[in-house]
């Protein structure tokens, strides 16, 4: 019942039959269909299993399926009933009686006939087989080979810009943000909240996953806003920083590797086809300050909640490279002769504004390993919490 317009053209070699198949019924003869003609058929009761799971319950083209118009093709072989034998020979042989059948239909003696059985009655017994036989046959021939080793972890020790690590899965990244809603500026918000839901809200002196977390994201944004030079025109928010500064270093685990599991590059993905990486960084900053404003408020809900989204703005363009960047930090042992070169000369601030900018370090803490330095900027509890702690 093969329609072969259809179905397309089906064949077997002899190296395929033979594995099931003899030409005798005790076995003794391999099959050879080049030579002498027989039916390859096995009786429907003997692979039930592989009829009713792999093909619907279809055998030589009928269905005897439970239910079906000749489920009593399910019955086993019995001598004393012919009927049914001759009925399932018609229908796999196409109705030849002038050639007979290939060995036994109930008991064939190929030298893997129960293998091919049980294959063909359960996949995960093949598949299990199939992967040592494939380890063997691609191992011949080699004494020396070697099992896989454990991926390490990736290294960007000659990466210098974030864009080379911030990479947009999703397509083409966008160098400058062409159009943005109030709608997407919470989306990504949102984003970058879930990334700190995930994180634990335990906080004490030696461990506090949250404030570390946003205060690293408020860091690269930060190191990136303060390589601004005015006189040039160039830095500022364009989403670049020298990576390999030591100003910088610690940057990485937030950005790309995962601070405690999760990074901004893990919210970046969803959006960097249409936003661009420095856009991105400049509201992931606003968002940790937002969430972590809401944990104070939590405990304080007369005070004033903060409101980022009135006041930004977007189209800032990504800078792939910036070695401009390098050395241009303020360093805070120049005490505020370089708040001054900073803040009020680079940044246009004023005194008051750049005591207020200042507040940032309300969140997260100082490493050593970072830094240099070592400690929170207020208590660690306060560490997570945006407010005038640090004052």
């Amino acid at each position: 019942n093969h329609d072969i317009a259809r179905d397309g053209q089906e064949m077997m070699l002899n190296s395929d039959l033979c594995l099931v198949f003899t030409e005798d019924k005790d076995g003794n003869e391999q099959l050879d269909a080049s030579l002498e003609q027989c039916c390859t058929w096995p009786f429907a009761a003997d692979v039930l299993t592989a009829i009713d799971e792999y093909h619907d319950g279809i055998y030589c083209g009928v269905d005897i399926s439970e239910g079906g118009n000749h489920s009593h093709w399910r019955t086993p072989f019995n001598m004393d009933d012919l009927v049914v034998f001759r009925e399932q020979r018609a229908a796999c042989c196409r109705g030849d009686g002038k050639h007979a059948d290939c060995g036994s239909v109930t008991h064939p003696a190929g030298p893997a006939a129960q293998d091919v059985h049980d294959f063909a009655s359960d996949e995960q017994i093949w598949l299990e087989v199939f992967a040592e036989a494939w380890a063997i046959v691609t191992s011949n021939g080699f004494n020396n080979l070697k099992p896989l080793e454990d991926c390490p972890a990736p290294v960007f020790e000659d990466v210098a810009y974030p864009s080379q690590v911030m990479v947009c899965t999703a397509g083409e990244a966008a160098l400058t943000t062409a159009h943005m809603t109030n709608c997407m500026y919470d989306e990504i918000v949102e984003s970058v909240h879930g990334l700190m839901d995930g994180l634990p809200k335990t906080c004490d002196e030696t461990t506090c996953p949250q404030a570390d977390f946003a205060g690293c994201a408020l860091r690269m944004t930060g190191h990136d806003l303060m390589d601004f030079d005015p006189v040039r025109g160039n830095g500022g928010t364009d989403g670049c920083t020298n990576m390999l500064e030591a100003d910088n270093a610690g940057l990485a685990p937030c950005l790309h590797e995962g601070e405690f599991g999760v990074s901004l590059h893990d919210a970046y993905v969803h959006f960097c086809t249409e936003v661009s990486l420095a856009d991105f960084l400049v509201i992931s900053a606003e968002a940790v300050m937002t969430y972590t404003r809401d944990i104070y408020l939590e405990e304080f809900p007369d005070r004033s909640s903060m409101d980022f989204r009135s006041n930004f703005k977007f189209g800032r363009k990504t800078e792939r490279e910036c070695a401009f960047a390098a050395h241009v930090l303020p360093n805070p042992e120049g005490s505020c002769n370089e708040v001054e070169r900073v803040f009020i000369h680079n940044l246009g601030l004023d005194w008051e504004q750049a005591a207020s900018l200042m507040g940032v370090h309300s969140l997260g803490r100082a490493r050593m390993e970072n830094s240099g330095y070592d400690g929170f900027w207020s208590s660690p509890e306060n560490s997570r919490r945006f407010n005038n702690n640090y004052f």
